[in-house]
């Protein structure tokens, strides 16, 4: 990996670039593994080296086995130019309790991991760790769950086994209607903008042990009806899912630095202006890696918002270029935060080591 100063302050913001690296068109077609959108990682990859940034490659089990992925990674990794990470998807994941088709286990098709019982869910947890460790010669230390669905198990598994940095939290955001296999999707709408302390439950030498959750970039408008919205969203109350309809429509789009065909020009420069006037010491910044190519994605389906895709990424690329920000992986920033916790003061809302009894999962 490329170096980095432990020793440096917080002075600086960082960038991070995530990419989940998965199958074609997941969601669409969960019971397919085709890695067709594998093909365009090295312009992403040389796209990314123009600007300085060093990408953290979150990748599934296909992505860690077959050959499609690994000849196309490998070599980025050993060259020291990106990180390679942990991102579960149960379906694809092995072992399996009922694999038709080959590949697939339907028995848990997008399901999300905090629903697979505890034992299944080591099982393959660590079958995704082991499978990393022995293609690209590294373990793991980064994590993102699959369709965002953390929860406090997860955590204590990944402090277990040495993950330092986790990133499946995206404030304001809420997948509560999107199933799983049984159960509706976390909702992110009371979290942190800033990264946080997310402690572990173990019992024992590992009880105060803790890894850093580096939440997904957001924009929060200053338009004081907007952010009335934001207060009535992180309420319990009724009508929540036709506030928040209302409230995305206003803003333009989900709001998250990710760059989305439906975004309005300039949106993902004026999410990453409003993080830096909040200080924040990460900007986290995400894509699927279906999104860089044509019909692999359903952000992606025609030639033009690929294009527009492509387009909207250099430019965010050029403005943190511009603004000087220090681009590091996703491991290296959560190093940089806990190491200031011992040299420089965080701000009092960047650690919260009690987010998950917070955290709602079935709202």
């Amino acid at each position: 990996m490329t170096s980095y100063n432990l020793n440096s302050t917080l002075s600086d913001t960082m960038f991070v670039m995530t990419v989940d690296v998965e199958s074609d068109d997941a969601w669409r077609h969960p019971d397919k593994i085709a890695l067709k959108n594998l093909s365009n990682i090295p312009a992403f990859q040389a796209c990314c080296e123009v600007y300085g940034i060093v990408p953290t490659y979150l990748v599934t089990y296909e992505c860690a086995t077959r050959d499609e992925a690994v000849s196309v990674l490998k070599p980025i990794a050993d060259a020291g130019k990106c990180e390679i990470g942990h991102h579960l998807h149960a379906w694809t994941t092995p072992p399996f309790e009922r694999e038709d088709p080959p590949g697939i286990d339907s028995a848990w098709l997008q399901a999300y991991q905090y629903e697979l019982p505890d034992s299944l869910f080591m099982e393959k947890a660590e079958c995704l760790r082991r499978e990393i460790e022995k293609t690209y010669g590294l373990s793991p230390i980064s994590h993102r769950a699959g369709r965002w669905g953390i929860d406090q198990r997860s955590v204590d598994w990944l402090i277990r086994n040495g993950f330092v940095a986790e990133s499946s939290v995206v404030p304001l955001l809420n997948w509560s209607q999107s199933v799983g296999k049984t159960t509706g999707g976390p909702s992110y709408y009371r979290s942190q903008f800033a990264p946080f302390a997310w402690r572990s439950s173990l019992n024992g030498e590992k009880q105060n042990s803790f890894l850093m959750e580096i939440p997904l970039s957001v924009y929060v408008p200053h338009n004081f009806l907007l952010k009335l919205c934001i207060k009535y969203l992180q309420t319990n109350m009724v009508m929540r899912h036709g506030v928040d309809r209302f409230y995305r429509k206003l803003i333009g789009g989900s709001g998250m630095l990710r760059p989305d065909p439906h975004y309005k020009a300039g949106m993902l420069k004026k999410i990453v202006a409003f993080c830096l006037q909040r200080k924040m010491p990460v900007l986290n910044c995400m894509i699927h890696s279906s999104e860089l190519a044509v019909a692999c994605s359903p952000f992606t389906r025609n030639v033009e918002d690929c294009e527009h895709v492509w387009k909207t990424l250099e430019e965010v690329f050029r403005y943190v270029n511009h603004m000087g920000l220090s681009c590091v992986t996703l491991s290296q920033s959560a190093h940089m935060l806990c190491h200031s916790r011992t040299t420089a003061s965080l701000p009092d809302t960047a650690i919260i080591p009690d987010f998950c009894s917070r955290l709602n999962c079935n709202p």
